[in-house]
């Protein structure tokens, strides 16, 4: 009877334990008027179209009467895309940033028809692509996201944003390998 008791408590426990920990959860909907059965997370940082290296998928989910589900642990945020599969045309992937938390998203025909919001560097990220603030606004304001990260490291040599925000940083972004690779082309 003890054994038992003792066995039940400790897998209470570690049920609990399990529950506790951060995780994603991402609710679509595809609001189009094609089918589609499929649609893949992606990374596209080694993806060269030149060079035939096709996007990283990183996990896939079915479609069921417009709508699909991804779930999982992150580590950091990441930038990401869902790439939906039509049977027709071509319809644009949906830049998002994968991170722990209930994440919605909302996929249309093209870019300027989906939105992502629900965790803290997606509705930055979509305050942005509805032109609620700049990229400026991004980099000077909030480079200590995931959002301003991703945005300074798309900064070229010669951009002289670049150098108006490189003093500004603060310290908690020096150590990220994206910023470390953009103060190294200024150096």
């Amino acid at each position: 009877m003890k054994k038992n008791i003792y066995t039940l408590v400790i897998g209470t426990m570690a049920l609990i334990a399990c529950q506790d920990e951060p995780s994603y959860t991402i609710h679509g909907t595809i609001v189009i008027d094609q089918e589609v059965k499929m649609v893949y997370l992606e990374d596209l940082e080694n993806f060269n179209m030149d060079e035939n290296i096709p996007p990283t998928v990183l996990d896939s989910a079915q479609v069921i009467d417009g709508k699909f589900t991804f779930t999982g642990r992150q580590d950091s945020a990441r930038f990401l895309y869902i790439s939906p599969v039509g049977e027709e045309e071509y319809i644009d992937e949906c830049a998002f940033f994968l991170e722990n938390g209930n994440i919605n998203v909302n996929l249309g025909y093209d870019w300027e028809k989906y939105s992502v919001t629900g965790t803290p560097n997606n509705d930055l990220y979509q305050r942005y692509r509805n032109k609620e603030i700049t990229f400026e606004d991004i980099l000077e304001n909030y480079t200590q996201t995931a959002v301003g990260i991703e945005f300074f490291s798309r900064l070229s040599q010669n951009d002289k944003l670049a150098l108006k925000i490189i003093p500004k940083l603060p310290e908690s972004c020096l150590g990220n390998p994206k910023v470390q690779q953009v103060i190294e082309k200024f150096r």
